[in-house]
């Protein structure tokens, strides 16, 4: 079994050893906000955004991505106690998050050709 979210990383002999191969496309706004959604409800503090608000922020990026996003939040927020304020600190991260998974501000992932 194997995955990745970097199959042009792989070179041939990698591909020649996998028998079946499935693509998964990003999930949609809908998805992210529905996880979100769940998600935020196991917190113990609000992060001053609604999920749907998060999702368009998130647009672009894979389950995974938004799961590390939200621990990084969390992580920070906690760490900041009692000054950190999760609103702020959610603003910071999502900025941070769309630069560094190169997404355009018109909340697109730019493919490499």
């Amino acid at each position: 079994v194997c995955a990745t979210n970097h199959p042009e990383l792989l070179d041939r002999a990698v591909w020649r050893r996998l028998q079946i191969r499935l693509e998964l496309p990003p999930p949609t706004n809908k998805q992210i906000e529905e996880y979100l959604r769940n998600v935020i409800s196991k917190l113990s503090f609000s992060l001053g955004h609604s999920p749907a608000n998060l999702a368009r922020g998130l647009s672009g990026l894979n389950f995974s991505e938004v799961e590390d996003f939200v621990a990084d939040v969390a992580r920070t927020y906690v760490l900041s106690i009692p000054e950190g304020e999760p609103k702020t600190i959610v603003a910071d991260k999502l900025r941070q998050i769309r630069v560094r998974a190169g997404l355009s501000s018109s909340r697109r992932r730019t493919k490499a050709k």
